[in-house]
């Protein structure tokens, strides 16, 4: 005659059978959220990065700008930007040369939203220019290029010399 199981001992089994499952089952929910928050870090850090080439980028363009335009024909490379003041260049601008995509004569009697001295009755021309600034990290060698326009009102000799059609 063979000996009866106790239904006691069984649970024993089946109860560790199951801690087992729910740990593994907790394991990979832990695993799980690990991967997805290291790929939410790098694409926080990615975007971190992007916006502040963009104001690097933005920083030369209007310091090239802020110039007389006339003067601002040749490109400016290895401009360095220091984007968070801790006296360290965090990134490299280089700068092209402006050009000129467009030029349309500014009708007379119709104002333009740029007036300039001594062009009330002398012709004069909206441009408009393309700007493309590299931006690099020298830490990394990461590159990222930035195009701007801009409309600048020229008078006649300035067009010829500047925006030739």
């Amino acid at each position: 005659m063979t000996p009866r199981r106790d239904p006691v001992h069984d649970r024993g089994a089946v109860t560790l059978f199951l801690c087992l499952l729910m740990l593994l089952l907790v394991t990979l929910l832990v695993a799980t959220a690990f991967t997805l928050s290291a790929a939410g870090l790098k694409s926080a850090g990615n975007i971190q990065v992007r916006r502040e080439a963009l104001a690097a980028a933005g920083l030369v363009i209007e310091a090239a700008l802020g110039r007389p335009f006339r003067t601002f024909t040749t490109a400016l490379p290895k401009q360095t930007v220091d984007i968070n003041n801790d006296g360290h260049a965090d990134y490299t601008v280089d700068l092209g040369a402006p050009h000129c995509v467009r030029a349309s004569r500014v009708r007379t009697g119709t104002g333009t939203s740029v007036t300039l001295p001594g062009l009330a009755d002398a012709p004069a021309w909206n441009t408009t220019w393309e700007l493309q600034a590299v931006v690099t990290d020298p830490r990394t060698g990461v590159a990222q290029t930035v195009v701007q326009g801009v409309r600048v009102v020229l008078s006649d000799p300035e067009k010829v010399v500047g925006c030739p059609e």
